[in-house]
């Protein structure tokens, strides 16, 4: 995966959990899918690191 790629999935990510985050409070709260969301930003973002520190080709999960 590259630099630009790796980055534009780490900003979705970021939407994604930001939107179940304000959620929080609302009958339509998963705390499950608002979990979930926040541990695909923190794998989006290693995996964004380890592109720009020339990793290359390093899958969605960073491992």
């Amino acid at each position: 995966m590259d630099e630009q790629e790796a980055a534009r999935r780490y900003v979705e990510a970021g939407r994604m959990a930001a939107a179940e985050a304000r959620k929080a409070g609302t009958p339509d709260y998963d705390h499950r899918a608002h979990d979930r969301a926040v541990e695909f930003e923190r794998k989006a973002a290693e995996a964004l690191a380890a592109a720009q520190a020339g990793g290359g080709d390093v899958g969605a999960g960073g491992r």
